[in-house]
């Protein structure tokens, strides 16, 4: 026992000094990785900060170039110059966001440009469009072409010194990704009717409805995907969520009324399943839809593949059917029990309409079309052109050459709008 006690203790000494030896080597590996890894972040940032200063050099051209084509529209005497400086003005605007979507895009003042360049030009083709019509400039929109040339060159001169000084993004590093909008410059404000113009989507009819508890969601959610569901979260925004999970199931219901915005849970068929006919799975999808409380569906596309049939319906309102509200049914193909439903675009785009009546009839419309056409049928339809605007439209199913297309065309001017191309395959079809 005494020798063992000795033995012990004699070999403390080796064991403590075989320690150190361990956490010597593994802190000089620990401080050589380290250094490996600063080494590294170094290279990265050496290479970020020469990529953005580039960028910022590139910016400063295309902006300038974008510049120089609005100065020539102050100057231009003839429409087919108006044209072509419109056209370059919008080119360059086009240049200049791609550019600029290269750069860290969290800080505010960096979204701020990218909005303000991608009106410019969608401005531009606006008023190019304007004065293809055989139209002319008038002295409101010269004199925003001239507010629009200052803000160009500002902006190009605001590159240039960012180059030069050193102050260009560099990387993330800099990124605010909380950035207050207010230190973002204010450029100028452009009235227009477009995609990018400054304006606010209108309020979802959902909203309108009584904020939810989580507990009233939870039990809701518990009736529809099973007692063992869970909250997985909640996202704000114009359409606020709540989201759940119970197993492999999921679903999101609205803040505002507990509408079912997302359901859906792995189909149990294979991906080389043979799919039921068109006509079967149209018909459980629509009692899919009714027993979900929506009625009047169209269905708008089909896709088949992967063992999985996805539709797009959209609902019709007196008889007008309403594009923009689209709602997603996915069905195993060959059983075709539902296993998939969104209402996401549905939820955020319904809202009240005054739906017009067609100021052009639709034998007026239709000489409107190619005479290389031959339509084989049409509908009434509100036609989304932008994220803002709605316009109603005949919607014209037509053929050519084997091919088949769908052309739609103002009810309100008589003016060809938009064609779209039909392409069946699968037993599907949808629109390009």
């Amino acid at each position: 026992m005494i020798r063992s006690r000795e033995f012990l203790l004699g070999s403390v000494p080796v064991l403590a000094a075989f320690a150190a030896l361990a956490a010597a080597v593994w802190g000089a590996g620990q401080a050589r990785r380290a250094r490996e890894f600063e080494a590294l972040a170094d290279e990265y940032m050496s290479v970020t900060q020469s990529a953005c200063a580039r960028c910022c050099e590139e910016l400063s051209d295309a902006v300038g170039e974008m510049a120089l084509s609005l100065e020539k529209l102050t100057v231009a005497g003839s429409a087919r110059l108006t044209v072509t400086a419109l056209e370059d003005a919008a080119s360059g605007s086009r240049a200049a966001a791609s550019i600029l979507s290269r750069l860290p895009l969290g800080c505010a003042a960096t979204q701020s440009d990218a909005a303000f360049l991608n009106r410019v030009g969608e401005y531009a083709r606006s008023l190019e469009l304007t004065v293809l019509a055989g139209g002319e400039l008038n002295r409101q929109e010269r004199d925003r072409l001239a507010s629009l040339l200052e803000a160009a060159q500002e902006m190009s001169r605001d590159a240039l010194c960012a180059l030069s000084s050193g102050e260009a993004p560099t990387g993330l590093e800099e990124l605010d990704f909380y950035a207050d909008a207010d230190s973002a410059h204010t450029w100028p404000r452009i009235d227009y009717d477009g995609e990018f113009a400054e304006r606010s989507l209108p309020e979802p009819q959902c909203n309108a409805a009584p904020e939810a508890s989580p507990e009233e969601a939870l039990e809701k959610a518990r009736m529809l995907i099973g007692p063992d569901a869970q909250p997985a979260g909640v996202t704000g925004g114009r359409l606020a969520v709540y989201a759940f999970v119970s197993g492999e199931r999921e679903l999101e219901l609205t803040v505002h009324g507990l509408e079912i915005v997302h359901l859906s849970e792995p189909p149990q068929t294979g991906e080389d399943a043979e799919p039921a006919n068109s006509g079967a799975l149209e018909a459980a999808a629509n009692a899919y839809l009714l027993s979900l409380g929506f009625e009047d569906m169209t269905p708008a596309e089909l896709t088949v593949d992967g063992g999985e049939a996805r539709f797009v319906f959209v609902p019709a309102e007196e008889g007008v059917l309403i594009l923009s509200d689209r709602v997603r049914v996915t069905l195993e193909a060959d059983s075709a029990r539902p296993v998939g439903f969104d209402a996401g675009e549905y939820l955020a785009n319904k809202r009240a309409r005054a739906i017009p009546r067609p100021a052009v009839g639709p034998d007026e419309a239709r000489a409107a079309l190619s005479k290389n056409l031959t339509v084989t049928g049409h509908a009434l339809a509100l036609v989304p052109l932008t994220p803002y605007t709605e316009e109603l439209c005949y919607a014209f199913d037509c053929t050519s050459g084997g091919g088949e297309y769908r052309v739609y065309v103002s009810a309100m001017t008589g003016e060809e709008l938009l064609i779209q191309k039909l392409l069946r395959e699968n037993d599907g079809f949808r629109l390009l």
